[in-house]
């Protein structure tokens, strides 16, 4: 079995702790055990939960319920902490800022409770960092600092206001850290890297199914999610664009091609249950066609491809992939033929784009290519690129610092109160400039070189999460190219706790190798 950090022996005693500290401990453990204060806890929480419910309200109060119980096993046992944000931040990602909570998502809002509760427990616990620093935690803080701290310089210094939302935009790096160092601290031994991995893949498989579900519009799903998860957006399951409950066609698509790759590289290193990752791998490919976008689709065949070369079984890849692929056909067919109806070229002929641009003002161009087709959305993309963002560079500070950090602009021309970037290169350079594009493509040359040589060096579970790490990195590498992945919703939600994961599996292997060493 794979040794992750400290999996060797969890009960192992603190060569530093005191014997006043041991007697605490024996203390403690046996008040912990006793049933008297296990009974005493139930009436309490009870009680609490009634007086709650009773003067908040049912739903406030049973939130408060519900998170005062989770903090209370998170306390309890820290790495039920990423399980719970792996498997239930996906979940509630698609609700808007103020449809659920003011100011805050609630998968944001989740996040932050649990690392309150994590930072509260290490302070009071111990106050130790336990975990040493490695180059892939440089290499994100690194991210976290150009794309954060950086960006609001520059407003500063150029005299800028800084408003309510370029700290929020800017702050989404401080979220990406959080979640990342949540996996980091919390999931490190072989049994929670399974049970982390499990949990996510179960969920990613029902949102596969519920995904193409809704954008094959059964029994009018797509309907009522459409009016959940994405009220007053662009994006709608009735176009026949799959999103779970993500609320985002192009980061469900990521998301499912992701855990696609992982189910693949778990069978390919022998990992049980191997029915159950044969259905993962399938519902989530399923799920990946399902959101009917190009993007994913390029981003899982160079994950997949990467994923065969890497560990250097490309017949078996193969031979899993091919019939998956003749199953998710029956996906494919439908939900992409709706998609190529709209596409350029087809729906919006080239003599009408023509029209436009000869017979309309600049200025309305992109108003008229909106409503000839709002479904050809290439038209509008390469409006707002070439009409919205591309003349802001014209000033050379503005490829080397970047413009704001709001990835958006007020565009009443497309038809639309605001027009986002829709290119994820120009989006890192428009954000950090190229600050923020260096040290995004060093974080991912580090996971790059840490997941490689840990494919390389090892053939159990952590070479599993080596090669799903891998080809996750190519996949959302290339997916970049076309969106802002980097903070993408969705993406985010399995990229970052698997970087932390694969850290955490080379710490474990380094560890073994130094202790062998160590006994010979």
């Amino acid at each position: 079995m794979t040794s992750f950090p400290h999996a060797a022996n969890p009960h192992r005693t603190d060569p530093h702790a005191t014997n006043v500290e041991m007697v605490d401990v024996v203390g403690l453990e046996r008040l912990r055990q006793s049933p008297m204060l296990r009974l005493l806890l139930v009436a309490v929480s009870a009680a609490v939960g009634g007086v709650l419910v009773s003067v908040a309200g049912f739903m406030i109060g049973f939130g408060l319920v519900f998170g005062l119980s989770m903090a209370a096993v998170v306390w309890r046992y820290p790495p039920t902490a990423g399980y719970i944000m792996i498997g239930l931040a996906p979940t509630i990602v698609g609700f808007e800022r103020g449809q659920v909570l003011p100011v805050l998502r609630p998968n944001e809002a989740l996040l932050f409770f649990l690392v309150g509760v994590l930072l509260l427990r290490w302070g009071v616990h111990s106050r130790r960092i336990p975990t040493r620093i490695w180059s892939l935690d440089i290499a994100m803080v690194a991210m976290v600092l150009t794309g954060f701290l950086l960006p609001l310089l520059v407003q500063v210094a150029r005299n800028r206001p800084l408003l309510v939302d370029d700290v929020l935009y800017a702050a989404v790096f401080i979220r990406l850290l959080l979640l990342y160092l949540l996996f980091r601290s919390t999931i490190r031994t072989t049994r929670q890297v399974k049970i982390a991995l499990g949990v996510s893949l179960v969920v990613a498989s029902l949102m596969g199914i519920l995904g193409t579900a809704g954008a094959l519009n059964v029994a009018g799903l797509g309907q009522r999610l459409s009016e959940t998860f994405a009220p007053g957006t662009n994006f709608q399951y009735s176009q026949g664009r799959g999103m779970g409950l993500i609320g985002n066609p192009i980061g469900y698509g990521v998301y499912e091609a992701i855990h696609a790759c992982i189910a693949i590289a778990l069978l390919l290193y022998k990992q049980r249950p191997r029915k159950w990752l044969v259905l993962a791998a399938l519902c989530c490919t399923v799920g990946l066609f399902g959101s009917a976008q190009f993007g994913p689709l390029l981003a899982f065949v160079v994950g997949i491809t990467s994923l065969a070369i890497v560990t250097k079984n490309v017949q078996v890849v193969l031979r899993w992939a091919v019939p998956m692929l003749l199953v998710a056909s029956v996906v494919i067919i439908p939900l992409f033929g709706q998609r190529l109806d709209r596409f350029e070229g087809v729906s919006l002929p080239s003599e009408r784009r023509d029209e436009i641009q000869q017979e309309v003002t600049p200025s309305e161009q992109g108003r008229e290519l909106y409503f000839a087709d709002p479904g050809s959305s290439w038209d509008v993309r390469l409006y707002n690129l070439q009409e919205l963002f591309l003349p802001e560079f014209k000033t050379s500070a503005h490829w080397v610092w970047g413009v704001t950090p709001q990835a958006r602009v007020f565009a009443p021309p497309t038809g639309k109160e605001y027009a986002w970037i829709e290119s994820g290169i120009l989006w890192l350079f428009w954000t950090g400039g190229i600050p923020l594009v260096a040290a995004w493509h060093g974080f991912l040359l580090t996971a790059l070189t840490i997941s490689y040589r840990l494919v390389r060096r090892t053939n159990e579970l952590a070479a599993a999460v080596g090669a799903a790490a891998f080809s996750s990195i190519m996949a959302v590498g290339l997916a970049q190219a076309f969106d802002p992945h980097v903070t993408l919703r969705g993406t985010v939600d399995i990229f970052y706790p698997l970087l932390a994961i694969t850290v955490a599996g080379w710490v474990g292997y380094r560890t073994r190798s130094t202790e062998t060493q160590t006994h010979d």
